[in-house]
């Protein structure tokens, strides 16, 4: 798994923790640095996780502006 943990770590088929156990480094730093020598990018979150992360974003955005609106209102 070692070849394969850097690629599989930049894919998100593993997770960071793996990676650095798998590649026998001493932290995330290290774990950078080897994908940078390697050319590979960061793994990305899956699209369904980033459009459930902007749904609760917008959602939590609108109910500030009701307070805001309710506070605003009220002084």
């Amino acid at each position: 798994m070692e070849n394969d943990a850097l690629l599989a770590f930049s894919e998100g088929r593993i997770s960071k923790e793996q990676a650095i156990d798998a590649l026998d480094l001493h932290d995330y730093a290290q774990l950078l640095i080897a994908l940078g020598e390697r050319g590979l990018q960061l793994p990305r979150l899956p699209e369904e996780q980033i459009a459930e992360m902007q749904k609760t974003f917008v959602r939590l955005l609108k109910e500030a502006r009701r307070e805001r609106a309710l506070h605003d209102h009220r002084s």
